[in-house]
This record gives structure tokens, sequence and C-alpha cells, in this order.
């Protein structure tokens, strides 16, 4: 008998929780247990892609009415974050076949699908109308927040959907608060949404009587045993400075439209 029997594991203990995310030891674990085979939840896949004629790449000349293309960007360093495999599939003209055949080809491939930009209701807003038209179950169409209202949920079949807007902020937002917590379920993790904290806030805090819950980028820090907040600048939804150095999402409750420095407030902590 060795010296290290009953060490590792007792008998009737379970080896591993469900939801316990892998790596080396973990498998040497199980396989120090000459437990051959285990059931995995595998990793989602994504697809996504943009949508705009205004839209240009990074190495492309930057002309008059043309705008950088951060959503890919923003959303590739996002994924990449998490647990996932993701496939950008480029860029969609403002033209209704265009953005279908994006959509078909997401399809094929995906667990879950994210298109950027094209769902308000513009001229050439024609995302929703494509979803339509391939048979995609709409399941929510516009959210009362700023930024990110408006904001596609569908399903086709077993695939998610999200239609994000198009200004950077706004779409990485509604990632954060609606597609992320929606990979972690794909991942059977328990906690799926964002850490959320209190915190006193170091500014008034004054925003317009429309209704809608605000999502403000922010800064949370500790000072002794307590944690203080302030924003972190214009918070403009084409904005992303002020989101390049926040660490937070200050969330402001629809029917407030003041609220004094000192007042505790609820902040949703970012994955960075």
């Amino acid at each position: 008998m060795s010296d290290y029997e009953g060490q590792e594991i007792k008998k009737g203990e379970i080896a591993l929780e469900k939801g316990t995310e892998l790596n080396p030891a973990s498998i040497g674990f199980i396989a120090g247990l000459g437990i051959r085979k285990i059931r995995v939840y595998r990793r989602p896949r994504v697809a996504f892609f943009v949508t705009g004629e205004e839209v240009v790449g990074i190495d492309e000349e930057l002309r008059p009415g043309k705008i950088r293309d951060t959503n890919s960007i923003t959303l590739s360093m996002a994924l990449s974050q998490e647990n996932v495999e993701f496939l950008f599939l480029g860029r969609a003209r403002d033209e209704l076949s265009d953005i279908e055949e994006k959509l078909k080809k997401g399809l094929k491939v995906c667990d879950l699908l994210i298109v950027t930009g094209g769902v308000s209701v513009g001229d050439y807003d024609y995302v929703k109308k494509a979803l339509e038209n391939i048979a995609v179950e709409a399941i929510i169409w516009r959210v009362a927040q700023r930024p990110g209202g408006p904001m596609f949920f569908g399903k086709k079949g077993e695939i998610l959907i999200f239609g994000l807007p198009g200004n950077p902020t706004s779409s990485l937002v509604c990632f954060y608060e609606y597609v992320r917590p929606a990979l972690l379920k794909m991942l059977a993790k328990e906690k799926v949404f964002l850490l959320e904290m209190e915190a006193a806030l170091l500014e008034d805090i004054t925003k317009k009587p429309d209704g809608k819950t605000h999502f403000l980028r922010g800064y949370l820090e500790k000072q002794g045993n307590a944690f203080y907040v302030k924003s972190t600048g214009s918070q403009g939804s084409h904005i992303l400075k002020s989101f390049a150095i926040s660490n937070c999402l200050i969330k402001v409750p629809g029917e407030i439209t003041h609220i004094p420095s000192g007042t505790k407030v609820k902040a949703h902590i970012l994955p960075i």
C-alpha cells in the first residue's frame, strides 16, 4: 500500500464539478484516476461580420464620409478573452442580398452569430429585414438603454443571433451585457453576468429624463475599506477613449435623472 493512498481523492468524492474549465492539471488529474474519456462542452463557435458602406479597414485610406472599422477589432479582442472559437466573415455592403449572404454563411458554421450595424431604422439599415427573409425568430428588438438601444436578438433553430448597433461603444456595451452572458451559459458557467459591485460616486451624475437605463463608462477604485467610482469622460456612443480607460460600467436606472456625489451606485466590472 502506498504512503499516499487516499490523499488525492476519497472514495465517493466528486472528482471535478460540472462546469469546471479543463486545463493541463485537471486533465492530468483525470488521467491519474484511470479515466480515458469524459463528456465535455465544446467551445462555442462564434461568427460575426460588420455592415456599412462607410466602414473602411485599418489599412485603407480614410476619405471624407468614411470611418474606421473598429467593431471587428474590439469584438475580436473581446471574444479572444473567452473560451470560444470565432470567425470574422468580413464587411457586408449596405445591400440586402449581401447581408443575407453573410448571414447564411455564418449560420452554417456557428452556434452564435453577431452582426454589427444596420439594425436601426435608417434608409440603409437592412439587417432586420434580412433576418426576417431567412426566417430568424425575433425575440428582442430594441432595448430601453443607452448606449445600445437598437439591439436585436433572435434564434434560428438552436443558433443565437445578435444584431448589435454600429456605434463602437454601443456594440461593446451590448456584447458585455448580453452576448458574453449567452456564451458563458453555453459553457455551462453558473455566474454569467458581469460582477456587480456597489461604490460611492466621486461626482454628480445627471442624465436626460428618457426612461432608459444608462451604462456609463467608469473607473472604480478602492480607497481604504471602501469602493469609489467616477465616469471616465465623454459618454457619446461613438467615443471609445472613455471606454479604453474604464474598468466598469456605472448603471443608472431609467427613472433617475440626477445622482449626487457620494451616493452609492451599481457598477458592472469589466473583464479586463
